[in-house]
């Protein structure tokens, strides 16, 4: 049987402990807000600017959080018209539809989240790793 001995690995175990620290709670927060980041960023150009409401709706916003473990959404949270802009909708006249309303239109669906999300996650995975290693240096070098 082989033995190994190790010197310094109380001093190991401690840096260690510091790195796991260093990438939970508000750090790791920080991190995956910033790999939100280029999909919020590319949503936002990507919404209609008649009137800038959509726009100024649109926030990444954590939805969950705990020592170990971050959610974080992006979109426009609260939003009572977002879905009908990314999918499209009937042109209502009258009231709404039963009570006197008919349909006198299509306005067509105009993407924004889907696309926003589908050309970035990579780029979020990314900003998320960057951001995470940038931590880790930094405590290692603590």
């Amino acid at each position: 049987m082989r033995v190994t001995h190790l010197e310094g690995g109380a001093e190991l175990e401690a840096k260690l402990k510091r790195l796991a620290a260093a990438v939970a709670g508000d750090d790791l927060e920080r991190s995956v807000l910033a790999g939100a980041e280029p999909i919020l960023s590319d949503m936002v150009d990507r919404t209609p600017e008649e009137t800038g409401l959509l726009n100024s709706e649109i926030v990444a916003e954590t939805l969950a959080k705990d020592a170990l473990h971050v959610t974080v959404g992006i979109g426009a949270f609260g939003s009572k018209h977002a879905h009908l802009v990314e999918y499209g909708h009937q042109l209502v006249r009258g009231g709404p539809l039963g009570a006197g309303g008919h349909v006198v239109g299509q306005v067509p669906p105009h993407p924004f989240i889907r696309p926003a999300y589908d050309e970035h996650k990579d780029d979020a995975v990314t900003a998320l790793g960057d951001e995470l290693r940038t931590l880790l240096e930094r405590e290692a070098h603590a």
